[in-house]
């Protein structure tokens, strides 16, 4: 019988490296998201065009490659003491030019794109059917709180280990959660592919 699974854990396990401007950038993670969205990066938005200029995108170039750059503690560690704020900036700007002056094709664009390839693949839920009843009304919690809470109380993540995963995971184990309790179901590979020829937007 041919194998009926579009998603595979292996890839959430070993997801891919991204490595933008020098900087190797961990998997796009809740606790990534949490603090730009504090923040208030425009990335989480999509708000960004590909052909922004250099004044208008490098501080929130910046800011994405720092955070994703670390894990989330280090980040709050960063964050919560001017000292270490300063000599972690001061040493990321240092790096930061050296690239840039070495690349003589560096451009803003190709790395905002660059950077929009990254989020993309890491917050691409999998294509499912909701069989829940379209009638309820939705409900206020944050949808990453929701996802924090099935991370610790299904899976029993630590709240390091949940605020660390990878926004892919989660997703994939929040579907697993979701498809036992038959309130969706995540769909096959043969949906899939009819869905792409479609033309479905967001079908990876």
């Amino acid at each position: 019988m041919e194998n009926a699974t579009y998603y595979y854990y292996a890839e959430i396990l070993h997801p891919k490296t991204f490595i933008v401007n020098g900087v190797e950038l961990l998997p796009f993670s809740l606790g990534h998201w949490m603090i730009l969205e504090r923040m208030g990066s425009p990335f989480l938005s999509g708000n960004i065009p590909v052909d922004i200029s250099f004044g208008d995108g490098i501080a929130s170039f910046f800011e994405l490659l720092l955070v994703c750059g670390q894990t989330y503690e280090d980040n709050i560690a960063m964050l919560d003491n001017p000292q270490i704020f300063k000599e972690t900036i001061k040493s990321f700007e240092n790096h930061m030019k050296k690239v840039m002056k070495k690349d003589k094709h560096w451009h803003i664009q190709k790395e905002v794109a660059n950077i929009k390839e990254y989020l993309s693949y890491f917050i691409k839920m999998p294509s499912f059917t909701d069989k829940a009843n379209s009638k309820t009304v939705p409900s206020g919690i944050d949808w990453k709180s929701n996802l924090l809470s099935i991370l610790k109380n299904e899976y029993h993540y630590t709240e390091s280990e949940a605020l660390n995963c990878s926004v892919k995971k989660c997703f994939y184990l929040w579907c697993i959660a979701a498809e036992k309790q038959g309130s969706i179901q995540v769909s096959n590979k043969w949906e899939v592919e009819q869905l792409k020829q479609i033309g479905v937007k967001g079908i990876d």
